[in-house]
């Protein structure tokens, strides 16, 4: 896996009223303590990797935007969704759930 292409890390930022284009918006029913696990995958030769995992905070109004940082190689397809998971979200008041793929190639 050494050869996988490089990436730059993730941002967050709790309720940012215009997400800048490329970002990575999340909403969900707030709860006090609550965030959102962020799954960030990329293909190569075949097999989808993890690339970047997190858990960011929802603001008030349930929402999260998060920014793909730094350099990174382009050309690849990637994909990214969010989860609550029960007990490691900042709460257990409800199932775990996630998000559905969202599928992108990163071009420049």
């Amino acid at each position: 896996m050494d050869d996988v292409p490089h990436l730059g890390g993730l941002s967050a930022h709790p309720g940012q009223a215009r997400p800048a284009v490329g970002d990575f918006n999340t909403t969900m029913s707030y709860y006090k303590g609550r965030s959102h696990k962020l799954s960030l995958e990329l293909y190569y030769k075949g097999t989808w990797y993890d690339v970047g995992t997190g858990y960011f905070a929802l603001s008030t109004t349930g929402r999260t935007s998060i920014t793909l940082t730094g350099p990174h190689d382009t050309g690849y397809k990637m994909r990214v969704r969010s989860s609550y998971v029960n007990g490691h979200s900042g709460d257990s008041v409800n199932s775990t759930t996630h998000g559905s793929w969202k599928y992108f190639i990163f071009t420049t």
